[in-house]
């Protein structure tokens, strides 16, 4: 599934995509661990692998970030957002 919002008001476009994946409510215990720690190395904050190509290095964003919920009841989500240069 694909929502695209659109709006005048926006001045700083925003790209986020996101993905169900293993919790340690329903998922293998390996799994969950594997995606935390992916998740930290992609996008540990400034120091994150996408961070560092992205921003630092090609300068195509201002901001990546990846985000892994694996801690809930249900089903878990890992989802990666970029902020692009104007």
């Amino acid at each position: 599934r694909s929502v695209h919002y659109k709006d005048a008001r926006v001045q700083q476009p925003q790209w986020v995509r996101t993905y169900r994946a293993p919790s340690f409510g329903q998922g293998e215990e390996t799994d969950v661990i594997a995606l935390s720690l992916v998740a930290q190395w992609l996008g540990g904050g400034r120091t994150g692998a996408l961070y560092q190509s992205l921003v630092v290095e090609q300068k195509l964003a201002v901001d990546v970030s990846v985000d892994y919920y694996g801690t809930v009841a249900g089903p878990g989500s890992i989802g990666i957002s970029a902020v692009p240069q104007d």
